[in-house]
């Protein structure tokens, strides 16, 4: 096992230098609309099954795209999709749950805020870019309830706030701590235009190597970054500020394991999800090695391959689905220290 240090000096030089990042454009003359349905509220308003029947039949796409798709490998009647709506309603859980989450998110305005920046850069990188609209749910963690933490609708998506408050004293079953500890407030816009930045990269899906899924996410972090200036790194990242040193302070050391064990060219999906996927840590690496580091990797990649060219605009390079063209152009290397 290689030895992974924690070099503070050297990380927070190489951190500085990267949050620094491009130039945040002028978007003064751009205009988006954030708007919030508060849609958890009204839900919870409905008093019989006749009126949830009512609000279904008003509601077409979200009762395909948010009630039913819960049910999709099970498909239910209209009677029972009432039945277990009008449940989750009076369930004192979903009530506990509304309690709770209202403690941080009542007020959606420092999100809006957030996310109105967001969507006006969005709008800037990407000009036929639309804005969708954001409804709030309680989503019940998808046991008593029917959401997760967002479901896309296109042009609305649904955010369950149960998943974002800090004071929900219940975790979800299916969510390991080490991923419920980055669900926060905070997570909340990066999350939403890590999600809406998919269409706008290019992404060879016959490509299985390791290399090309790791620019696909570095290509959605440099997106993140570019559209959220504000936001923490670790908050982007759902790293700590030490894991996100030692990333830095290692990037040599991680780089060497990866040449030497010949990993970007490796296409067998183990490999992809030791390094990409969801983890704690990656141990092949060292015990302090935060999970996902190979998103990160890729996202050094991308962020060489820009400065070598920094004539290409953003939307060239993320047109790009060579992913060994990319990796070979860019020259990465770690940089010295």
């Amino acid at each position: 096992m290689m030895r992974y240090i924690l070099s503070v000096l050297t990380a927070l030089v190489m951190l500085q230098s990267c949050k620094e990042g491009p130039q945040v454009p002028d978007t003064s003359g751009i205009e988006v609309e954030v708007k919030v349905r508060r849609m958890e509220q009204e839900v919870m308003a409905l008093k019989s099954k006749e009126e949830i029947a009512q609000f279904l039949s008003e509601n077409p796409r979200v009762d395909s795209l948010y009630f039913l798709q819960a049910f999709q490998h099970r498909p239910i009647t209209r009677e029972q999709e009432i039945e277990m709506i009008w449940r989750f309603i009076n369930n004192e859980h979903t009530e506990k749950l509304l309690e709770e989450s209202y403690k941080d998110l009542e007020d959606m305005t420092p999100i809006v805020k957030e996310l109105e920046e967001g969507f006006k850069l969005m709008k800037y990188y990407f000009p036929d870019f639309k804005e969708p609209e954001l409804y709030t749910m309680i989503s019940g963690f998808g046991m008593s309830g029917f959401g997760g933490d967002f479901v896309d609708g296109r042009d609305f998506v649904v955010l369950g706030i149960d998943y974002f408050s800090d004071s929900v004293s219940y975790q979800p079953p299916h969510l390991p701590l080490y991923m419920y500890k980055r669900y926060q407030p905070s997570y909340i816009s990066a999350a939403l235009l890590t999600l809406l930045s998919r269409e706008y990269i290019n992404y060879n899906l016959k490509d299985r190597t390791l290399v090309n899924e790791m620019l696909a996410y570095g290509k959605a972090h440099e997106i993140r970054r570019r559209t959220l200036p504000h936001v923490a790194d670790t908050t982007l990242w759902g790293w700590s500020a030490e894991e996100l040193e030692g990333a830095y302070a290692n990037e040599q050391l991680i780089w060497s394991y990866f040449i030497e064990n010949e990993l970007l060219f490796d296409t067998k999906a183990i490999t992809s999800k030791k390094f990409c996927g969801e983890a704690p840590t990656v141990p092949e690496i060292s015990p302090e090695c935060p999970g996902r580091i190979g998103r990160w990797l890729g996202w050094r990649i991308i962020q060489q391959y820009m400065e070598k060219y920094p004539e290409k605009s953003l939307q060239e390079v993320l047109e790009i689905d060579d992913a060994k063209e990319l990796l070979y152009q860019s020259g990465y290397r770690p940089p010295q220290e």
